[in-house]
Order: structure tokens, then C-alpha cells, then sequence
């Protein structure tokens, strides 16, 4: 019987650890990105002021939008859109959705070019002092990656 208990003990312990690491995890989260090939009226009119790093794979975009007014989405509001393009006629550039955790706040971007990419990074800090960022690099063929991770390519 002792023996039935402490067992049942280890699962409860094993599934609560679980669960505050989930709880964890969620508030560190930060950022996530989601690719769209469109943008709604409404969309567009929440913009502000695009943020350009251009380089000789050519440019990554980043269109912030309005503080007050963005769109929303469950635990998460979006900061702005992301596009890269490699300046050709009639290209179809790769980009989309830049969302942060409603626990997280949005705390700066930066540029970065190298002669083999261009990227721009965001950074975050959340209501637990965990820090999170994203990574949006367009490298060398037109090749799109956030976070490390192959998205596609600017055709």
C-alpha cells in the first residue's frame, strides 16, 4: 500500500513539474512568426514607419504597427510584419506575421548585414524577466530563415 502511494506521489510530482515547466515555457515564449503570402486593408492601415537593413543578398523589411491598434490573436498581439526581397522585377517576396506573447513586451530591433545576409532582430522581455528574440535573415539565393529555420525563397 506505501509502495502504491509513493508511486502515485512520483506520477503527481512527475505531471505538476510538467505542467509549471509548460506555464514557464509559455511566458518565456516571446515571439512566433507566421507566413502570409497577403495583408488585409485594415492591416495596412495600422503600419508605421518601415525599418530597411539592405545588403548584397539584398533587403529585409520591417513594418511595426501602430502601438495602439494591432491585430490579436488568443495569448498573442502582433508587433508587425517581416518581408524580405532580393530587388528583382516581378520577385515574390518571403514574409509574414511577427506575433509577441501578451506577457512579453516588445523591447527593441536591430539591423544586421554581413556580405553573405542581412537580418533584423527582435528582442523581448517577459513579465518573469525571460528574455526572448527572433531572428529574420534573408542569406545568399534569396533564402529566408527565422530563427535558424528555412522558410523559403524569395522567387
Amino acid at each position: 500500500m506505501a509502495r502504491l502511494f509513493c508511486n502515485w506521489m512520483l506520477i503527481v510530482v512527475v505531471i505538476l513539474t510538467a505542467s509549471v515547466k509548460a506555464v514557464a515555457a509559455d511566458q518565456c515564449q516571446g515571439f512566433k512568426f507566421i507566413q502570409v503570402q497577403s495583408l488585409s486593408l485594415q492591416d495596412l492601415g495600422r503600419m508605421t514607419q518601415q525599418k530597411i537593413v539592405t545588403g548584397e543578398t539584398g533587403s529585409v523589411v520591417f513594418i511595426p504597427f501602430d502601438e495602439e491598434d494591432y491585430p490579436q490573436q488568443g495569448k498573442f498581439h502582433a508587433v508587425g510584419l517581416v518581408f524580405a526581397r532580393v530587388g528583382d522585377l516581378g520577385e515574390t517576396p518571403i514574409g509574414g506575421y511577427i506575433w509577441i506573447s501578451k506577457d512579453a513586451n516588445y523591447q527593441s530591433y536591430e539591423g544586421t548585414k554581413t556580405v553573405s545576409s542581412v537580418s533584423i532582430k527582435l528582442h523581448a522581455l517577459g513579465a518573469r524577466r525571460c528574455a526572448a528574440s527572433l531572428v529574420f535573415e534573408l542569406k545568399q539565393m534569396g533564402k529566408v530563415y527565422v530563427n535558424g529555420a528555412f522558410i523559403g525563397t524569395v522567387r
